[in-house]
């Protein structure tokens, strides 16, 4: 009995072990076998809609579901099914869906089911967020010039905003538009009031060190310093980005240009 003991625990475990990998959790931790028909994962999921009817997660999960058997009508159905059931008071949640929808249409779309998304999308939520949030997927997908021009549809609508700004300046940088990103701070701060200037200038050489060139980025820094040497947010943020770049000497050298400096924290 004891050998049969031993021999039959590992199996048991291995049993147990074979019905985790063949499962599947969802959000709540309960798992449904990878066996269970089509049709019954979509009941579940209606279920789940029903009893989370403002849930953008359980939407997503339930568009993400057809997606994976290429069911791209059925998504769609699913994604506007969401954005009729949530009320207009969730704006985080509608716009979730929205996200998800242009996302889908950037995978699965053409270039006018996409821009047919994303006008109706502005129509009915905040339109700042979403041509920034688009720029950001189109980018991420490898569709850059489509990026740029979203971000360029952006600063027409939105001139004054320093957000816009800086991720079109962004953008340039990680393009390697050196000249052209200079061109366009020079411009954006024209359009910007002047008490943005300097987190605008600080977030463009923060960007240089990431994206650009690391030189560039110090030489941006320290004309910075040398016109507001008083401003310790500039400090500590190039100390920060000498560290974050690994260079551990610079940054200590940094520190103790602050310390040494007229500067009192």
């Amino acid at each position: 009995q004891a050998e049969s003991s031993e021999t039959t625990l590992p199996q048991k475990r291995r049993s147990e072990e074979m019905s985790k990998d063949n499962a599947i959790e969802n959000r709540n931790g309960k798992s449904l076998p990878k066996e269970v028909s089509a049709a019954n994962k979509a009941n579940e999921f209606e279920k789940s809609v029903l009893t989370q009817p403002n849930d953008s997660f359980v939407w997503l999960q339930y568009i993400a579901f057809h997606l994976g058997y290429y069911d791209v009508a059925s998504a769609r159905a699913v994604a506007e099914r969401a954005l009729a059931r949530i009320p207009a008071r969730e704006e985080d949640q509608r716009f979730n869906i929205w996200i998800g929808f242009m996302n889908m249409e950037i995978m699965f779309g053409t270039n006018d089911s996409l821009k047919d998304v994303f006008d109706r999308a502005c129509q009915n939520a905040h339109p700042k967020r979403l041509h920034l949030k688009l720029a950001e997927i189109l980018e991420k997908a490898g569709k850059m010039n489509e990026s740029k021009d979203i971000l360029l549809k952006a600063l027409s609508k939105f001139k004054s905003s320093k957000k816009v700004w800086m991720a079109y300046l962004r953008h340039l940088i990680a393009m390697g538009n050196v000249e052209e990103s200079r061109a366009q701070l020079k411009r954006c701060l024209q359009s910007l009031d002047k008490h943005k200037h300097v987190l605008t200038i600080t977030k463009y050489a923060s960007d240089e060190y990431q994206f650009g060139s690391k030189e560039r980025g110090r030489n941006i820094f320290e004309g910075m310093l040398t016109n507001y040497p008083k401003r310790h947010d500039l400090w500590t943020i190039y100390i920060d980005r000498e560290v974050k770049s690994g260079n551990i000497d610079a940054a200590r050298k940094l520190y103790e240009r602050f310390v040494n400096s007229e500067v009192k924290p």
